[in-house]
């Protein structure tokens, strides 16, 4: 019987430590000369990201908050990826937010958000950022999404300051 109870509070100690560790924030931003209106355009013209976007290949569904999307992405000429977040926030102009998780809350959640901050009537401030959760957090790698990051907040500046 002891064995077992120090298997279970092993466990126990083990999933705390990969919860607290499980935790990573990955951001970019990038100024566009351009005023927000018109980078928000762009940004969430969704039907044209495979024309431009060298990161999320596709994203469709009814964006508004509470809904499910499909987003799909590619890293560095790997395979797709196909995920069905939920939108968080949309507030026009300003914010886009969803959120996806693998299988339950606590194993692997994704927090993606778009913020553009106004600099002034011609430059706007793109901000991409995720937040990752859960206790298989430990275990990726993300510069790789750092890097898709950056190469989207380019290819977004360049469409839009060549319009």
């Amino acid at each position: 019987m002891k064995k077992v109870l120090y298997l279970v509070i092993a466990l126990i100690v083990l999933v705390i430590v990969l919860l607290i560790l499980g935790q990573k924030h990955v951001s970019t931003e990038i100024t566009i000369n351009a005023p927000v209106v018109k980078v928000w355009t762009a940004l969430t013209d969704f039907k044209s990201y495979p024309d431009w976007n060298p990161f999320i290949r596709k994203l469709s569904g009814e964006i508004k908050k509470g809904n499910t999307i499909e987003v799909v992405f590619q890293v560095d000429g790997s395979e797709p990826v196909v995920f069905t977040p939920e939108v968080k926030v949309y507030e026009e102009n300003s914010i886009f937010q969803w959120e996806g998780r693998l299988l339950i809350p606590g194993i692997f959640t994704g927090t993606h958000t778009f913020e553009l901050v106004e600099i002034d009537a011609g430059k706007t401030k793109l901000m991409q950022k995720e937040d990752f959760s859960g206790i298989l957090v430990p275990f990726f790698n993300f510069d790789s999404t750092t890097t898709g990051f950056s190469m989207m907040n380019e290819a977004l500046r360049k469409r839009v300051e060549n319009r």
